[in-house]
């Protein structure tokens, strides 16, 4: 058995050390990193060594649909409508204008699974300008791999998903807003909305400043921290992570409905909701109706004034 156990070592030593081989030696002979199926057109390819960076303007608008598989995106103020980029592979870009909507697409032709090349979106990024001022109508912007930031643009519909990178949101109004995010921090400052819907499945989400009608917040693993926040109507639900809270004006304005099964319960400076396992307190008069519940981490409630 001993005999056996020696040879299947000895047998992976050797299996990995000719694979290590292969790899410099493909490297010897001009091969290129990144290696990977494009599930799409059937073949193996290997995307440019080359990042290549380019700008170009584009017609005014007042919608955006955007899908970025593996890339980061910035909108920020500018001085006209201009899309700047740098990707590795141009003729997977699709941008276009029309009827006052910005579509812009992009997939690499090593779309699909990547082999000895985790880190795709290395170095590949857009930055669309939009004139000072401006409000966009609708905004839908899908993420799969990188950050987003929006900042100093308004937007009536607002509708951002990100699988894997942070979302950066600042001085920013809407009517309504949907964030989700499914690994990666949300950030938010200086933002007002009548509705916002947030759902971050792994990882922390920060409100500073914000002024919202009717929230809905869903955590499923990461910490909630909101501090200067008027809400006049608020769900909020975080399965494993504190909560930590800072409204505006008093206590006598609002009114708590809040439950907790494994954590503390802590409004203003004193903590509530008996000293069960399971926690719940409901109180206040207040016309702004704050509802909260937690499975596992502490919720603390503080008030600006």
């Amino acid at each position: 058995m001993k005999g056996y156990t020696k040879g299947l070592i000895y047998l992976c030593v050797c299996s990995i050390a000719v694979g290590i081989g292969l790899i410099i030696s493909g490297f010897i002979l001009g091969g290129k990193k990144g290696l990977a199926i494009d599930l799409k057109n059937r073949k193996i390819v290997t995307p440019s060594d080359e990042f290549e960076e380019s700008e170009m303007n584009l017609g005014g608008f007042d919608e955006v649909n955007i899908n970025l598989p593996y890339a980061s995106l910035d909108i920020v103020e500018g001085d006209s409508y201009k899309l700047e980029y740098c990707v590795n592979d141009k003729s997977g870009l699709d941008v276009e204008v029309k009827d006052n909507k910005l579509k812009l697409n992009y997939k690499t032709l090593s779309y699909g699974i990547h082999l000895f090349d985790f880190d795709n979106s290395e170095g590949e990024y857009f930055i669309l300008y939009v004139p000072k001022g401006t409000s966009l109508k609708k905004a839908d912007i899908d993420v799969e791999s990188g950050s987003f930031k929006l900042s100093g643009i308004d937007v009536e519909d607002f509708k951002i998903e990100n699988e894997s990178g942070s979302i950066k949101i600042s001085d920013m109004k809407s009517e309504e807003s949907s964030i989700k995010a499914e690994s990666g921090a949300v950030k938010i400052e200086n933002f007002e909305t009548e509705k916002l819907d947030l759902v971050n499945e792994f990882g922390s989400v920060s409100i500073d400043n914000a002024t919202t009608q009717k929230t809905k917040i869903k955590m499923e693993s990461g910490s909630l921290k909101m501090n200067g926040i008027d809400m006049s109507d608020a769900e909020i639900k975080s399965e494993f992570g504190s909560v930590s809270i800072i409204l505006k004006g008093s206590e006598a304005d609002y009114s708590f409905k809040i439950e907790n099964e494994f954590g503390s319960i802590k409004l203003g400076d004193k903590s509530v909701g008996g000293n069960g396992e399971e926690k719940e307190y409901e109180g206040g008069s207040g016309s702004k109706k704050i509802n909260i519940k937690g499975e596992s981490g502490s919720i603390k409630i503080d008030f600006a004034d």
